[in-house]
C-alpha cells in the first residue's frame, strides 16, 4: 500500500507556516511508514529529545509536544497522572484493548447472554476459562475444541473436551506483546466453519473509537478478509495442518475463486480496488445466506456499535478516570 495514501491536505500542509511537535516511542518503525508520511505531511516534527525506550522514563515537558502517537500501547500510570494541556493529544483511550482481549469477549457476551437471553445471544461458542468449573457430556466429548492463547496465536485443535482441558492447564502463562500483562490460555468450541471453495476464512473490522461521553464510533467502510491457505480437513484431528484451520498466514480472498468474480478491480498499491466487504456481502447475497449486502453492512455495524458500548460497561471503562480528558486528549 505504499504510495497509495497521499497528504490528506497538501494544499494546506504545503502552505501552512505553523508546526506541532509529535512524540513516537516505538523504536521498531519498518510498518509505521504511512503514519510517518502523513505526520511530515501535515508538518509534525518529531521531539528530538525524547529517548524513545518505550515512555519507561518522565514523559518529556507537555509544553514540548502535541501528539504522543504509539503503536504499542503506552504505560497509562504515566499518562494518568500527566497534567494534559488543551493542545497535548494521545492516540490511545486507556485500556481501550480490554474490549478486544478474547476473556472480555466472552464475559460480555455472557453478561447479554443471562440479560437478553441465550435463545438470543447463541452464536458464540462456549469458551472455557483455567478454574472453571465445567461438567464434561458425553456429546462434548464428541465435539473439536481449540487450545488457543487470551491474547493471540498459539492455537490448536483436539478431539473431545477433556484433552483440550487437560492440555490448558498444562500450559503455563507466557509474556505477552503488552508490557505487564502475561498470556494465559483458554479453551474455544470449535465449530464447523461456513466454507468457501472448502477454505476457511475470517472477517475483521476497522473501527476507530474517538469518544467515550458520548460513544463516538467510526467503521471503515472496507474489511479483511482471510482465507486459509489450505482445504479444510474432513476429518479435522489434532494433526491436521495448521494453515487449514488457523489463519495466521493467509491467501487474500480475491485468489478464491468462488470470490474472485466479485472483483471489479484488485487492490494495488495505488487503489484500494473492490471492497473485501462489498464482495463478501454480494457473495452471501447470491449464495441466499443473507438478504442483501447492504443487510449485511448495516448488521455488523449496528452489533458492533452495540458490543463496543456493552464491553465498556464490562470493563467498567466508561467508569475509570477522567472523562473529559479522555474525550478531549485520548483517541
Amino acid at each position: 500500500m505504499r504510495g497509495y495514501m497521499k497528504c490528506m491536505d497538501d494544499e494546506s500542509s504545503s502552505n501552512s507556516n505553523s508546526s506541532m511537535i509529535y512524540l513516537m516511542p516505538d523504536t521498531v518503525r519498518h510498518h509505521l511508514h504511512l503514519v510517518l508520511e502523513q505526520l511530515d505531511c501535515l508538518n509534525f516534527f518529531e521531539n528530538p529529545c525524547f529517548d524513545q525506550k518505550g515512555c519507561t522514563s518522565l514523559i518529556p515537558d507537555i509544553e514540548t509536544w502535541d501528539l504522543l502517537w504509539s503503536f504499542e500501547v503506552p504505560p497509562w500510570g504515566l499518562l494518568e497522572s500527566t497534567p494534559f494541556k488543551d493542545y497535548n493529544r494521545v492516540n490511545h483511550i486507556p485500556n481501550l484493548g480490554k474490549i478486544c482481549s478474547k476473556v472480555t469477549l466472552w464475559k460480555t457476551f455472557s453478561n447479554l447472554k443471562l440479560e437478553f437471553g441465550a435463545h438470543i445471544f447463541n452464536f458464540l461458542p462456549q469458551h472455557i476459562l483455567k478454574g472453571d468449573k465445567v461438567v464434561i457430556t458425553l456429546e462434548d466429548e464428541k465435539k473439536h475444541w481449540l487450545v488457543k492463547k487470551t491474547t493471540h496465536r498459539g492455537v490448536h485443535v483436539f478431539n473431545g473436551l477433556s484433552r483440550a482441558i487437560s492440555r490448558m492447564n498444562a500450559l503455563k502463562p507466557v509474556p505477552s506483546p503488552v508490557p505487564s500483562i502475561m498470556a494465559d490460555y483458554m479453551v474455544t468450541e470449535y465449530i464447523s466453519p461456513l466454507l468457501i471453495n472448502n477454505q476457511k476464512w475470517d472477517l475483521g473490522i476497522y473501527v476507530f473509537i474517538s469518544s467515550l461521553e458520548p460513544l463516538r464510533v467510526y467503521v471503515y467502510d472496507n474489511a479483511l478478509i482471510r482465507m486459509c491457505k489450505l482445504p479444510h480437513p474432513s476429518p479435522l484431528t489434532s494433526s491436521s495442518p495448521k494453515e487449514a484451520y488457523v489463519i495466521d498466514d493467509y491467501l487474500p480472498p480475491f485468489d478464491n475463486p468462488l470470490l474472485a468474480p466479485y472483483y471489479s478491480e484488485i487492490p494495488t498499491e495505488f487503489s484500494e480496488g473492490t471492497s473485501h466487504l462489498s464482495a463478501m456481502g454480494s457473495y452471501l447475497t447470491d449464495r441466499g445466506i443473507i438478504p442483501s449486502p447492504q443487510h449485511f453492512t448495516s448488521s455488523l455495524h449496528r452489533f458492533l456499535l452495540f458490543f463496543i458500548n456493552q464491553s465498556f460497561l464490562t470493563t467498567s471503562l466508561s467508569k475509570k478516570g477522567n472523562h473529559e480528558s479522555y474525550n478531549g486528549n485520548y483517541g
